[in-house]
């Protein structure tokens, strides 16, 4: 429902800009909001209503602090590399779609914050944790990307 719904606001933005947007810039721009909603919404576990209400009706704590700050402590395994996978279309899409993220500062800069906010946003789930691991690993993916 939600990337129905962000896919819809997309159309009516490019609609609205139509006489100034390419055909390919329309198709990175579904792509890279495709590729987020899922990133957040299927694979990172980002937190939604329901999932709020639902853990509240529950009687559990909305804040679960799991963090593991040390890096590499549980050593090396396959979401190490997975994290670096599912973050390369992300720097790929940005440099794609605008020329500010052609340079190495603001790339590097959006792909921490971006994995900051997801490892901010797991604090709020259930039997998720964060992990500085993840921030090095998703923010290593952007760059490639």
């Amino acid at each position: 429902m939600v990337i129905l719904m962000s896919l819809g606001a997309l159309l009516v933005y490019l609609w609205w800009y139509r006489d100034t947007v390419t055909t390919a810039y329309c198709f990175c721009s579904a792509f890279f909001i495709s590729y987020i909603t899922l990133l957040l919404g299927e694979v990172v576990g980002f937190p939604s209503i329901s999932e709020f209400r639902r853990v509240s009706e529950t009687g559990q704590s909305l804040f679960n602090p799991d963090i593991l700050w040390i890096p590499f402590d549980q050593g090396v395994d396959m979401s190490t590399f997975l994290n670096i996978l599912a973050f390369i279309p992300l720097g790929l899409l940005l440099t794609i779609m605008w020329e500010t993220f052609n340079y190495f500062a603001p790339i590097l800069i959006l792909g921490v914050l971006f994995s900051l906010i997801i490892e901010a946003g797991q604090l709020f789930t259930l039997y998720r944790y964060s992990d500085i691991n993840d921030v090095i690993m998703n923010t290593i993916g952007v760059l490639i990307g």
